[in-house]
């Protein structure tokens, strides 16, 4: 039993070493909190600047929320190299990246989040990431964010080769993190197989929906094993939680 605690632990421990990220910020970001949830591009645009907040903590957590949640960024030459954002929380339901197109009169538009088909999104990844070098810096990007579930956003800013080694070296982590989960569980299952002990059958249970669970919370559930949207996609968490 002792044994089978410290594997655990030392899973959990190498899932903390996955997740974490710094990167520099080449773009100032501003806030909004549309109560209603029904502005467009077009009203937030006009907005005057007094109406904005500087967005200076963006691992703040806003709970449980109706609102949607618009970034206006404002990005320096920098952005140029640093040119993909991605936000630190992959269950979002909702994000749309708008700028106003060269004409004036139609909208650069990208989405990406758990309402969309994970095929689609501008770049293939776990977490809701776009491109900054797909609109012009020289003017700002808008950003809805709405989500059913918790809203959070940290945002992460990296280069094209810095974005392939993270997601190299952080995927290679989940698979140590999820083969040492799997290699838990399959042991505990052959020694129910061979002892017939009802608690080797249910710790392996239990590792299982505690892997499923940590995948839906890192994006990876989501990526992999139910990329279209659905109903199962929006509240896996919710169910695997009880389980």
């Amino acid at each position: 039993m002792l044994f089978r605690k410290f594997r655990l632990v030392l899973a959990i421990s190498l899932y903390s070493l996955c997740t974490n990220a710094n990167a520099s910020e080449p773009c100032i970001a501003d806030l909004y909190e549309d109560h209603s949830g029904k502005l467009q591009m077009y009203d937030v645009e006009a907005m005057r600047s007094d109406q904005w907040q500087t967005f200076q903590d963006s691992s703040k957590s806003f709970g449980f929320s109706k609102s949607a949640f618009w970034l206006r960024l404002s990005c320096s030459a920098a952005a140029k190299q640093m040119s993909i954002l991605a936000f630190g929380y992959p269950n979002l339901t909702d994000v749309e990246a708008f700028q106003r197109a060269d004409d004036k009169l139609s909208i650069n538009k990208v989405s990406f989040g758990g309402h969309t088909d994970y095929r689609s999104h501008p770049i293939f990844y776990r977490l809701p990431a776009f491109r900054l070098t797909d609109f012009d810096l020289e003017r700002s990007i808008f950003v809805r964010i709405a989500s059913l579930g918790s809203l959070q956003f940290p945002m992460r800013y990296y280069s094209t080769s810095s974005f392939q080694n993270h997601v190299s070296a952080e995927y290679l982590c989940f698979g140590l993190y999820y083969g040492l989960l799997a290699a838990i569980a399959i042991y505990n299952f052959f020694l129910f197989l061979s002892s017939r002990e009802r608690v080797f059958a249910l710790y392996s249970m239990y590792v299982v929906t505690f892997g499923l669970f940590q995948m839906s919370m890192n994006g990876l559930a989501q990526q992999y094993l139910w990329p279209f949207p659905s109903w199962w996609s929006v509240n896996s968490i919710s169910i695997e939680i009880p389980v």
